[in-house]
């Protein structure tokens, strides 16, 4: 695996930008000694943070001890003196250092001016002119103010000058001994910060919280070191504490942004909202999932408890169940809608975990990185365009079958049709298989005012043995769909699952099945969770068809037009099985798609196809089938007491309502072979 090292460790990502950091802190903390013998903090000028957090003023009397000699030598001069340092202190540093200048153009060698100024040039990014004049000041008056104001000179821009650490560390260590106080544990913070000396640096801090220094340094220092120790609140407290003291709450501010605090508190808020908001969504999860279950559980109940007595009370209770069923899954449907934003969000918050995490740990695997970033842009995809699923233009769902071709299926059709009370089919498409059921199609407005348009596909598979009364019982059941505006509503569920199903689809061809990826999850759990909400309607849905059907045309026209079609299926599965294999072995088209293949037995006489008959109409099918297993849907239609009297061609065959099966047959199988072909099964 192709791995960049980034070096530091978890505990330290930070250390990468604290080079940085420690150079804004050494400029804003540029706290000197003051060289006045006062012992306050002070940074020689009032430009410093500091100076104006310790809210005290210089000492009047040491002050007229500096002017004294300058006084004796032009009482001018010690004007001047006073001017310059009212004037650096009011932040006017320019003024200041023009009349310190004028001074030491008149006494080149007094030492409070010098050192002043060197503090001064020391603000400005001077350094050279600052330790020169601090130098000289020392030469001229070798006191603990001499060594402070050459120590702070020398710690200027320290992260530059670390060959001038030593000596700077030696002046402390003199101050420290000859002055101990607040200017000497100033300095040796200073000093700590400059060699990364975080044991020094906590040291220093330690004894200016016991010696009483000013709130604003010492907490600031504190900061210095939890950052240092990626104490990143405790820090963010120091900040405080420092704008309490009197630090410029606009530096602090900026200091935030700088050190990461700032944003981790933003990411910190987001992250609490974030959850509040993720508690929120699983609640109203939740909430959807048992309102479903619960109505899933009512409706099937209702199902269940029907004796058969007494339709119109049933009727009724489930035309309420109905209703409430279509507000609860519009609201699922709405809350899928608004999940994906959520769930994308939280794929790519995710993904970006990772990729931190790694930072974190000073190693990116590059290829590792690549694919979770490839999978996290197809899993987002995948839902962002699951959401705008089209329906394309309406496709024939078979061959139409016209009613010179079928006069008896186009007349039977009709009957059935006003039996169950609703309007006939458009059109009429056959298919080489088993399907029976009915479609409506064109826009939800026409479809809603009963203008769509409609469609009966069926599988000429089926039709082998199938008498016309069980053929009426299957139309009734699926005309009842009709009837009952299944077709025409319920597109919203529809397109929820379509939405779901892509999303799974597309998430799992990018290789995003995994256990790690939400989007993965979300969308089977969503999935599974809507057709189990849904379940009740499905059923619903199928029951009150099952019902017209048995009122219709009773229930023994249905429940064995029901068992052929099951049984049919089977049969007509296993022999399309048995001729595909053939015709690859053989390597030619299948003769006829109907005929019972050469070697097989009839259905009533395999033993193993009865015996697959008799378990799918006993299964007990699973929670999330749309509809009840074929054996329930008997057992409950058998309950209606209705049995209208048979057509006098009940027992006809149904395959005597076409004018030319041998034409249709030949067709179809001609289709089928052409599927193999194109599969590669047989050439020519």
């Amino acid at each position: 695996m192709v791995a960049v090292r980034t070096g530091g460790v978890a505990s330290r990502m930070w250390v990468a930008g604290m080079v940085a950091f420690f150079v804004v802190a050494a400029l804003c903390a540029t706290v000197a000694a003051s060289d006045d013998g006062s012992g306050k903090a002070s940074t020689g000028g009032a430009a410093s943070p500091l100076k104006r957090a310790s809210g005290r003023e210089r000492d009047p009397a040491e002050e007229e001890a500096y002017a004294a000699p300058l006084a004796a030598r032009d009482p001018r001069l010690a004007e001047t003196f006073h001017r310059a340092t009212r004037a650096s202190d009011s932040g006017k540093t320019a003024e200041a250092e023009a009349a310190y200048r004028e001074i030491l153009a008149v006494v080149p060698d007094h030492a409070p001016t010098l050192r002043r100024l060197s503090y001064i040039e020391g603000q400005s990014g001077r350094r050279d002119a600052s330790v020169k004049d601090a130098r000289a000041a020392l030469a001229t008056g070798p006191g603990w103010e001499g060594k402070a104001a050459l120590a702070s000179a020398l710690l200027n821009d320290a992260f530059k000058h670390q060959e001038d650490l030593p000596e700077a560390g030696r002046l402390v260590s003199a101050l420290r001994r000859e002055h101990p106080g607040a200017v000497a544990w100033d300095l040796a913070a200073r000093l700590a910060v400059a060699a990364n000396d975080i044991e020094g640096l906590r040291k220093a801090v330690e004894l200016m919280e016991r010696d009483g220094f000013p709130v604003a340094g010492s907490a600031y220092y504190r900061f210095i070191v939890d950052m240092k120790e990626g104490n990143l609140d405790a820090a963010d407290a120091d900040l405080t504490n420092a704008v309490a003291g009197g630090f410029p709450a606009a530096t602090a501010q900026r200091i935030r942004e700088d050190a990461g605090i700032a944003s981790r508190a933003r990411i910190w808020t987001a992250a609490h909202l974030g959850g509040w908001l993720l508690g929120a969504w699983l609640f109203g999860l939740g909430v959807i999932f048992l309102g479903g279950w619960a109505m899933s559980r009512r409706t099937l109940g209702a199902i269940e408890r029907f004796d058969g007595k007494d339709l119109g009370a049933f009727r009724a209770t489930t035309r309420k169940l109905r209703f409430v069923y279509e507000q609860l899954i519009r609201a699922a449907a709405a809350y899928y809608y608004i999940s994906i934003p959520i769930v994308v969000a939280v794929v790519l918050l995710l993904a970006g975990g990772i990729f931190y995490g790694f930072i974190m740990l000073g190693r990116i695997p590059v290829k590792l990185l690549g694919i979770v970033a490839i999978l996290t842009l197809a899993s987002v995809w995948a839902m962002l365009r699951s959401v705008f699923v089209r329906r394309g233009p309406d496709e024939d769902p078979g061959r139409p079958v016209t009613e010179a071709e079928a006069p008896g299926l186009w007349a039977l059709q009709r009957e059935v049709a006003g039996v169950v009370g609703t309007r006939v089919v458009d059109a009429i498409y056959v298919t080489l298989g088993t399907q029976v059921a009915v479609v409506e199609t064109g826009k939800m407005t026409a479809r809603l005012r009963d203008g769509g348009k409609r469609s009966l596909i069926l599988g000429l598979g089926v039709l082998d043995g199938m008498t016309r009364q069980q053929l009426r019982g299957v139309l009734a059941h699926e005309y009842g769909h009709f009837s009952n505006r299944d077709t025409a509503g319920g597109g919203l569920a529809l397109v929820v699952q379509a939405s779901l199903f892509n999303s799974m689809v597309r998430i799992a061809q990018s290789g995003g099945a995994m256990v790690v990826n939400p989007a993965w999850h979300f969308v089977r759990g969503f999935h599974a969770m809507f057709l189990r909400i849904t379940l009740g309607a499905s059923r619903l849905r199928e029951v009150m068809a099952d019902q017209l059907a048995a009122t219709a045309y009773g229930a023994r026209a249905f429940t064995g037009g029901l068992e052929h079609v099951v049984a049919r299926s089977l049969e007509f599965d296993r022999n399309v099985a048995a001729l595909a294999t053939r015709a690859e072995r053989d390597a030619r088209p299948i003769a006829s798609l109907y005929a019972l293949p050469e070697g097989l037995a009839a259905r009533d006489a395999d033993q193993e196809l009865k015996t697959a008959v008799a378990a799918a109409m006993n299964d007990a099918g699973s929670a999330y089938d749309s509809h009840p297993p074929p054996g329930k849907r008997i057992a409950w239609v058998s309950r209606l007491a209705s049995e209208p009297a048979a057509a006098a061609d009940a027992d006809a065959p149904a395959w005597g309502m076409f004018a030319n099966r041998e034409a249709l047959e030949r067709e179809m199988t001609a289709l089928a072979n052409d599927r193999l072909r194109a599969q590669g099964l047989f050439e020519g």
